[in-house]
């Protein structure tokens, strides 16, 4: 029941992330095919994963995966908020344009980056759930979200200006709030 649930999940995380709306401004756009490599990477990851293929395991008490399940639904639902908040300013990272405005309610009065901030929170999340090896890629992951990160932040700068310069000093938190 647990895997179905975190199945579903997921479907809703990845319908809102690549629903229709989304796909027809991303075609309009340049599109980072590493990104979007990755992102497919770790839904086929994850998927692996709920079809219990085998793969190696680490030893973990019970509680870890319920913590870890936890993880991945609180993770996911900021992250989807995130994405609805920006409503049609939201492009996937593979995409490479600015937003036509700046989004600064919902989630993004805690952090500046929600959506990366619930990913990862989210795919921890699950690697917790599944005791998986797998969880060791989440430095590498959040190394990319970061330089990711970097160039939106310089490209929100330059297209929003002082707009952006005020909500970044209201919201100083690019990740984690009192951290980073």
């Amino acid at each position: 029941m647990i895997r179905i649930s975190l199945a579903i999940a997921i479907l809703i995380f990845y319908a809102v992330r690549w629903r229709s709306s989304v796909l027809r401004r991303v075609a309009r756009q340049r599109f980072n095919m590493a990104l979007f490599i990755c992102d497919l990477f770790f839904l086929l990851l994850i998927i692996c994963q709920l079809c219990n293929m085998n793969h190696p395991k680490l030893a973990a008490p019970t509680y870890v995966n319920y913590v870890g399940l936890l993880a991945a639904f609180f993770g996911g639902a900021f992250a989807t908020s995130a994405r609805l908040a920006l409503k049609d300013n939201y492009l996937p990272a593979s995409s490479t344009a600015a937003s036509r405005s700046l989004t600064t309610r919902g989630p993004y009065r805690v952090v500046r980056h929600p959506s990366y901030s619930g990913s990862i929170i989210a795919f921890i999340g699950v690697e917790m759930f599944f005791n998986s090896y797998m969880i060791l890629i989440t430095l590498p992951f959040v190394l990319i979200a970061c330089r990711q990160i970097a160039r939106e932040e310089d490209i929100l700068s330059e297209v929003h200006g002082s707009e952006w310069r005020r909500f970044a000093a209201r919201t100083p938190y690019k990740l984690v709030p009192f951290i980073y």
